[in-house]
Protein backbone atom coordinates (compact mmCIF):
# COMPACT_ATOMS: atom_id res chain seq x y z
CA UNK A 1 0.00 0.00 0.00
CA UNK A 2 1.23 3.16 -0.72
CA UNK A 3 1.68 5.91 1.85
CA UNK A 4 2.49 9.59 0.86
CA UNK A 5 6.06 10.33 2.41
CA UNK A 6 6.24 12.41 5.65
CA UNK A 7 8.27 14.85 4.10
CA UNK A 8 6.13 15.51 1.33
CA UNK A 9 5.12 19.21 1.75
CA UNK A 10 8.10 20.17 4.22
CA UNK A 11 9.55 22.18 2.10
CA UNK A 12 6.30 23.96 0.15
CA UNK A 13 5.47 27.18 1.09
CA UNK A 14 3.21 27.92 -2.13
CA UNK A 15 -1.14 27.71 -1.50
CA UNK A 16 -1.14 24.28 -4.34
CA UNK A 17 0.95 21.95 -5.23
CA UNK A 18 0.93 19.06 -8.18
CA UNK A 19 1.36 15.96 -7.90
CA UNK A 20 2.68 13.27 -9.95
CA UNK A 21 1.05 10.16 -9.01
CA UNK A 22 3.45 6.97 -8.73
CA UNK A 23 2.24 4.11 -10.82
CA UNK A 24 -0.10 1.85 -9.38
CA UNK A 25 -2.21 4.40 -7.39
CA UNK A 26 -4.89 5.73 -9.31
CA UNK A 27 -6.79 9.22 -8.42
CA UNK A 28 -9.39 8.11 -6.34
CA UNK A 29 -6.99 6.53 -3.98
CA UNK A 30 -4.90 9.55 -4.24
CA UNK A 31 -7.83 11.89 -3.16
CA UNK A 32 -8.65 9.57 -0.52
CA UNK A 33 -5.13 9.56 1.10
CA UNK A 34 -4.86 13.12 0.60
CA UNK A 35 -8.28 13.95 2.10
CA UNK A 36 -7.41 12.30 5.22
CA UNK A 37 -4.04 14.11 5.32
CA UNK A 38 -4.59 16.90 8.12
CA UNK A 39 -1.55 18.64 5.84
CA UNK A 40 -4.23 19.00 2.95
CA UNK A 41 -7.30 21.63 2.70
CA UNK A 42 -8.65 20.03 -0.45
CA UNK A 43 -7.10 17.52 -3.15
CA UNK A 44 -8.90 17.26 -6.64
CA UNK A 45 -8.05 15.71 -9.98
CA UNK A 46 -5.61 17.75 -12.90
CA UNK A 47 -8.16 17.23 -15.07
CA UNK A 48 -7.88 17.75 -18.78
CA UNK A 49 -9.76 20.65 -20.56
CA UNK A 50 -10.61 21.47 -24.58
CA UNK A 51 -11.62 24.35 -25.92
CA UNK A 52 -14.70 24.11 -26.77
CA UNK A 53 -14.87 27.11 -29.21
CA UNK A 54 -12.75 27.52 -32.36
CA UNK A 55 -12.52 30.96 -34.56
CA UNK A 56 -14.28 31.27 -37.85
CA UNK A 57 -11.71 33.20 -39.56
CA UNK A 58 -14.46 34.12 -42.34
CA UNK A 59 -16.63 36.86 -41.41
CA UNK A 60 -19.89 37.42 -43.53
CA UNK A 61 -20.23 40.15 -45.84
CA UNK A 62 -22.13 43.53 -44.71
CA UNK A 63 -24.80 43.96 -45.84
CA UNK A 64 -25.02 47.67 -44.49
CA UNK A 65 -22.86 50.75 -45.19
CA UNK A 66 -19.20 50.25 -45.91
CA UNK A 67 -18.65 53.41 -43.70
CA UNK A 68 -20.21 53.55 -39.97
CA UNK A 69 -18.48 57.48 -39.98
CA UNK A 70 -17.10 59.15 -36.74
CA UNK A 71 -18.92 56.54 -33.46
CA UNK A 72 -18.24 58.22 -29.99
CA UNK A 73 -15.48 60.73 -31.31
CA UNK A 74 -13.66 58.23 -33.11
CA UNK A 75 -13.62 56.20 -36.02
CA UNK A 76 -13.67 52.50 -35.56
CA UNK A 77 -11.99 49.98 -37.77
CA UNK A 78 -14.77 48.10 -39.83
CA UNK A 79 -17.48 48.46 -37.12
CA UNK A 80 -20.52 47.12 -39.51
CA UNK A 81 -19.07 44.08 -41.38
CA UNK A 82 -17.29 42.56 -38.57
CA UNK A 83 -18.45 44.26 -34.94
CA UNK A 84 -21.81 44.08 -35.06
CA UNK A 85 -21.69 42.83 -31.94
CA UNK A 86 -20.27 46.43 -30.60
CA UNK A 87 -22.73 48.43 -32.98
CA UNK A 88 -25.36 46.80 -34.66
CA UNK A 89 -27.71 48.61 -37.01
CA UNK A 90 -29.52 45.39 -38.73
CA UNK A 91 -26.10 44.71 -41.16
CA UNK A 92 -25.74 41.49 -42.52
CA UNK A 93 -29.73 41.27 -41.64
CA UNK A 94 -28.96 41.54 -38.24
CA UNK A 95 -31.28 43.04 -34.92
CA UNK A 96 -30.66 46.40 -34.89
CA UNK A 97 -29.14 47.43 -31.31
CA UNK A 98 -28.73 43.67 -30.40
CA UNK A 99 -25.61 44.92 -28.85
CA UNK A 100 -23.58 45.94 -26.31
CA UNK A 101 -23.79 50.00 -27.12
CA UNK A 102 -20.31 50.25 -27.24
CA UNK A 103 -20.68 53.63 -28.63
CA UNK A 104 -22.22 54.83 -25.93
CA UNK A 105 -19.09 53.91 -23.68
CA UNK A 106 -16.56 55.00 -26.25
CA UNK A 107 -18.59 58.38 -25.51
CA UNK A 108 -17.24 58.00 -22.39
CA UNK A 109 -14.26 56.36 -22.20
CA UNK A 110 -11.45 53.87 -24.58
CA UNK A 111 -9.92 52.54 -22.03
CA UNK A 112 -6.71 53.41 -21.00
CA UNK A 113 -3.35 51.91 -21.02
CA UNK A 114 -3.21 51.73 -17.02
CA UNK A 115 -5.22 48.78 -17.66
CA UNK A 116 -3.91 45.60 -18.25
CA UNK A 117 -5.96 42.61 -19.40
CA UNK A 118 -4.69 38.91 -19.16
CA UNK A 119 -6.19 36.91 -21.79
CA UNK A 120 -5.71 33.54 -20.56
CA UNK A 121 -6.12 31.45 -23.50
CA UNK A 122 -4.19 30.20 -26.63
CA UNK A 123 -1.63 32.88 -26.38
CA UNK A 124 -1.79 35.85 -28.51
CA UNK A 125 0.40 36.49 -31.88
CA UNK A 126 2.70 39.09 -30.30
CA UNK A 127 3.79 41.06 -34.03
CA UNK A 128 -0.22 41.16 -35.18
CA UNK A 129 -0.50 44.72 -36.77
CA UNK A 130 -3.49 45.29 -34.95
CA UNK A 131 -2.77 44.30 -31.18
CA UNK A 132 1.62 44.85 -30.94
CA UNK A 133 1.24 48.31 -29.92
CA UNK A 134 -0.89 47.08 -26.81
CA UNK A 135 1.05 43.95 -25.81
CA UNK A 136 2.00 44.35 -22.09
CA UNK A 137 5.82 44.62 -21.09
CA UNK A 138 7.15 42.90 -18.13
CA UNK A 139 8.83 46.45 -16.80
CA UNK A 140 11.12 44.33 -14.54
CA UNK A 141 12.42 41.97 -16.86
CA UNK A 142 15.40 42.03 -19.55
CA UNK A 143 14.76 40.42 -22.49
CA UNK A 144 16.97 37.17 -23.26
CA UNK A 145 19.43 37.31 -20.46
CA UNK A 146 18.27 34.00 -18.99
CA UNK A 147 17.53 35.45 -15.77
CA UNK A 148 14.24 35.83 -13.54
CA UNK A 149 14.87 39.82 -13.05
CA UNK A 150 12.12 40.55 -11.38
CA UNK A 151 12.14 37.17 -8.79
CA UNK A 152 8.57 36.16 -10.10
CA UNK A 153 9.52 32.80 -10.93
CA UNK A 154 9.98 33.25 -14.13
CA UNK A 155 12.94 33.08 -16.35
CA UNK A 156 12.56 36.35 -19.34
CA UNK A 157 8.83 36.48 -19.14
CA UNK A 158 8.36 39.48 -21.49
CA UNK A 159 5.20 39.43 -22.40
CA UNK A 160 3.25 36.68 -20.42
CA UNK A 161 3.97 32.85 -19.83
CA UNK A 162 3.11 29.63 -21.80
CA UNK A 163 1.58 27.76 -19.06
CA UNK A 164 1.30 24.55 -21.22
CA UNK A 165 4.49 24.05 -22.59
CA UNK A 166 6.08 26.03 -18.92
CA UNK A 167 8.48 28.43 -21.23
CA UNK A 168 7.98 32.24 -21.80
CA UNK A 169 7.02 32.41 -25.42
CA UNK A 170 3.14 32.79 -25.20
CA UNK A 171 2.80 32.70 -29.12
CA UNK A 172 -0.88 31.90 -30.30
CA UNK A 173 -0.43 28.56 -32.00
CA UNK A 174 -4.29 28.37 -32.79
CA UNK A 175 -5.43 31.47 -33.13
CA UNK A 176 -8.42 31.49 -30.35
CA UNK A 177 -6.20 33.88 -28.08
CA UNK A 178 -5.25 36.18 -30.63
CA UNK A 179 -9.19 36.36 -31.42
CA UNK A 180 -10.03 37.08 -27.96
CA UNK A 181 -7.29 39.48 -27.83
CA UNK A 182 -8.74 41.78 -30.20
CA UNK A 183 -12.45 41.89 -29.13
CA UNK A 184 -10.66 43.26 -26.00
CA UNK A 185 -8.04 45.42 -27.01
CA UNK A 186 -6.95 46.18 -30.95
CA UNK A 187 -6.09 49.23 -31.74
CA UNK A 188 -8.57 51.54 -33.01
CA UNK A 189 -8.46 54.11 -35.59
CA UNK A 190 -5.27 52.86 -37.79
CA UNK A 191 -7.30 51.12 -40.70
CA UNK A 192 -6.06 48.02 -39.38
CA UNK A 193 -8.60 45.19 -38.78
CA UNK A 194 -11.08 45.81 -36.03
CA UNK A 195 -11.44 47.95 -33.05
CA UNK A 196 -11.16 46.45 -29.60
CA UNK A 197 -13.88 47.10 -26.84
CA UNK A 198 -11.28 48.75 -24.48
CA UNK A 199 -8.84 49.85 -27.21
CA UNK A 200 -6.20 51.21 -24.92
CA UNK A 201 -5.61 48.62 -22.54
CA UNK A 202 -2.27 46.32 -22.17
CA UNK A 203 -2.73 42.58 -22.95
CA UNK A 204 -0.49 40.39 -21.19
CA UNK A 205 -0.80 37.26 -23.07
CA UNK A 206 -1.24 34.23 -21.34
CA UNK A 207 -1.29 30.70 -22.79
CA UNK A 208 -2.85 27.66 -21.20
CA UNK A 209 -3.89 25.99 -24.40
CA UNK A 210 -2.02 23.78 -26.91
CA UNK A 211 -2.45 23.97 -30.78
CA UNK A 212 -5.04 20.75 -30.53
CA UNK A 213 -6.75 22.56 -27.82
CA UNK A 214 -5.90 20.68 -25.09
CA UNK A 215 -5.17 22.13 -21.79
CA UNK A 216 -4.95 20.79 -17.67
CA UNK A 217 -6.51 22.53 -14.73
CA UNK A 218 -3.91 23.56 -13.18
CA UNK A 219 -2.77 25.35 -15.86
CA UNK A 220 -4.98 27.96 -15.57
CA UNK A 221 -4.43 28.30 -11.48
CA UNK A 222 -1.38 29.30 -12.67
CA UNK A 223 -2.20 31.55 -15.06
CA UNK A 224 -4.44 33.21 -12.50
CA UNK A 225 -1.89 33.67 -9.91
CA UNK A 226 0.67 34.84 -12.59
CA UNK A 227 -1.85 37.28 -13.99
CA UNK A 228 -2.50 39.03 -9.90
CA UNK A 229 0.81 38.47 -9.16
CA UNK A 230 2.24 40.52 -12.40
CA UNK A 231 -0.58 43.65 -11.62
CA UNK A 232 -3.15 42.26 -14.20
CA UNK A 233 -6.85 43.23 -13.50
Amino acid sequence: RFEFPKDLFKSFDGEVMRLQLPDGLSTKEALAKLADDPRVDYAVPNEIIYLDEVIDEQAPPSQGSTDPGDIGGRKPDDLDSKLWGLHNRGQDRGTNDADIDAPEAWAKTTGSNDVLVAVIDTGIQLDHPDLAANIWRNPGEVANNGIDDDNNGYIDDINGWDFFNNDNDPEDDHGHGTHVAGTIGAVANNGIGVAGVAANVELMALKVFSASERSFENSFYQALEYALVNGAE
